[in-house]
């Protein structure tokens, strides 16, 4: 996340820095989630089906909300939502395929 943000010269202030550990949060329990169905079933593709569906719906509705944070007046809060989207998207991407065996 911390690369895109220089690739894309966002900068961390006051109001975005707390997006770091609810995203770094959220990636570590979506990963875990999909291990643990994997370890359970021994199948990518079941935990993938099963357990992936929940996740993704998850991400989507947590996108949902910081999304919201785009239709604020306050800059700071909007630099927050466009972070909060940015890393939850890669960290939903991240589980759904580099978790794969």
């Amino acid at each position: 996340m911390l690369g895109f943000m220089y690739l894309f010269n966002w900068k961390i202030n006051y109001a975005n820095i707390v997006v770091f550990p609810v995203v770094l949060g959220y990636g570590i329990s979506c990963g875990i989630f999909i291990l643990n169905r994997y370890l359970e079933s021994h199948s990518v593709m079941f935990a993938l089906r099963h357990t992936g569906a929940a996740v993704a719906g998850s991400c989507i509705t947590t996108l949902i909300g910081w999304a919201s944070l785009f239709f604020s007046m306050h800059k700071g809060l909007t630099s927050m939502g466009s972070l909060a989207v940015f890393g939850i998207s890669a960290a939903l991407l991240v589980a759904l395929t580099v978790m794969r065996r």
